[in-house]
Formats: C-alpha cells, sequence, structure tokens
C-alpha cells in the first residue's frame, strides 16, 4: 500500500469518482479514480490537492481518493475550519420549544 500526493483536475458526481494529477517525478494522469464516501462533493473542487491510497502498487486503477488538504472549501459557508468539517450552525441543532 502506497500513498501519494495529487491534485483533482475534474470530479463527476454520479460515479463519485475524480480524475487525478498524480504529482511525481513524471505527470500522470488516473480516470475515474473511486473517492471515499466520507468526502462530500462540496470538497473536491478542481484544483484541490488530495491524498491517493494506491492498495496495489503494481495497478494504478486499484487507489482510492482518500483525503484533501491544502485549503478550505472555496465559497462553502457551512465549512468550520475548527472541526473541519461542514455543519449547519447553532440555530438549526435542535427544534425551536
Amino acid at each position: 500500500m502506497d500513498i501519494r500526493r495529487g491534485i483533482i483536475r475534474g470530479y463527476d458526481k454520479q460515479s463519485h469518482s475524480a480524475t487525478i494529477e498524480v504529482l511525481g517525478a513524471q505527470v500522470v494522469y488516473l480516470d475515474a479514480v473511486p473517492v471515499s464516501h466520507a468526502l462530500g462533493w462540496w470538497l473536491l473542487a478542481e484544483g484541490a490537492e488530495c491524498g491517493i491510497v494506491f492498495f496495489d502498487d503494481t495497478d494504478p486503477g486499484d487507489a482510492c481518493v482518500a483525503f484533501v488538504y491544502g485549503g478550505l472549501p472555496a465559497g462553502d459557508p457551512h465549512f468550520d475550519p475548527s472541526l473541519g468539517h461542514r455543519h449547519r450552525g447553532l440555530e438549526d441543532d435542535a427544534p425551536q420549544l
């Protein structure tokens, strides 16, 4: 198993997969890489830095986008950097009495 850095170059909401530019000595693009179900579509903007887990070193198709890093999602008012995820805000946490 290997973890590598990459950049998201495209995202398909229908299949929840991404086109990834794998960073390294050579420029390599991987298409239709599955994305972890823990990552919401709003985090997968083009140009976002990501971590790719390769489960089999001999098969580049056996990979998964496991995390994104390197900044806040653009234009997401519900993203809380102190929590590291989205939230609805205090006004939506409980019914009004």
